[in-house]
């Protein structure tokens, strides 16, 4: 089991090049990966969200990549008919409007974007290596750190769904005396209404059977006890397991939310509210969960 949370850097320094690259992982349904590169490598980006994607299978990802190249040599490139353009189109406004001419390198300096740089060095297939082995270390180690994170998460699922467990079996026992209390309490209502209480056993038995029908919670019980057990051999797989987690704390909830609305005791209910707030807890803490 890994988490959704983490971090991871790698980095190399040599005597013409220098690259850093930091990986930041945090929880998302689906995979989404942002790379922050240097235009040199806008090349490679497929490549380099491809070598993230077989690792990292889920979550927000963002990567940023610092390259810091010695010796590179650069180029000034001037756009000759940007500049003619609009020298040209300034002089006409400039004439038309009775405005006073500016001198031509005034003109030309506001220009923007006349003056580029050009990159002149190309990505070389010592520095693809050099890269591709950066990136797969800060991944690695992003990933070393997910799985340290999942160990300690995998702990506290463990620990709820054990609570929860025995939070069933206690539901379960107080479920199997709800008959003789259900009876009594009818009984009570039937004085309180003025009824006489030599009321037939079997017509008694009836009402009570009814009552028993109507917050009857032994198919939630099943259910649960299903889903428990499930959860409990699930968290010992690997692979992405948060949707499916995730899945079974809905179930969980839905079950303890059915228990909650039949319960005809106030003792049952408080049982129920607890098993709740650790399904809640179970639910928060898949969201972790890659």
């Amino acid at each position: 089991m890994k988490s959704m949370t983490g971090f991871g850097r790698a980095n190399f320094q040599g005597k013409d090049l220098s690259l850093e690259v930091s990986v930041k992982t945090v929880n998302g349904r689906f995979l989404d990966v942002k790379l922050y590169a240097p235009k040199l490598y806008a090349p490679l980006e497929m490549e380099i969200r491809k070598m993230i994607s077989n690792t990292l299978l889920r979550g927000s990802v963002e990567i940023s990549i610092s390259r810091k190249a010695y010796g590179d040599t650069q180029s000034v490139h001037f756009n000759e008919s940007l500049a003619k353009n609009w020298l040209k189109g300034f002089n006409k406004v400039a004439k038309n409007m009775g405005l006073q001419a500016a001198t031509d390198s005034q003109v030309l300096l506001s220009i923007p974007d006349l003056f580029k740089l050009d990159d002149a060095s190309q990505i070389s297939k010592k520095e693809k290596e050099v890269l591709w082995k950066v990136v797969e270390e800060a991944v690695q180690s992003c990933q070393k750190v997910r799985k340290k994170e999942g160990a300690g998460l995998k702990k506290d699922l463990h620990s709820y769904i054990t609570d929860l467990k025995k939070r069933t079996s206690e539901i379960r026992k107080m479920r199997e005396g709800l008959l003789g209390d259900l009876e009594e309490k009818y009984r009570q209502k039937l004085e309180k209404l003025g009824m006489p209480p030599e009321v037939e056993p079997q017509r008694l038995a009836q009402e009570v059977v009814f009552l028993i029908d109507k917050s009857d919670i032994s198919e939630e019980i099943q259910r649960l006890d299903a889903h428990l057990d499930a959860v409990s051999s699930l968290l010992e797989q690997d692979g992405t397991l948060g949707k499916k987690l995730d899945f079974y704390a809905q179930e969980f909830l839905r079950e303890v939310n059915t228990m909650g609305s039949k319960s005809p005791s106030a003792a049952l209910t408080q049982i129920v509210v607890e098993a709740k707030g650790s399904v809640e807890k179970f639910r928060e803490q898949v969201q972790n969960v890659e």
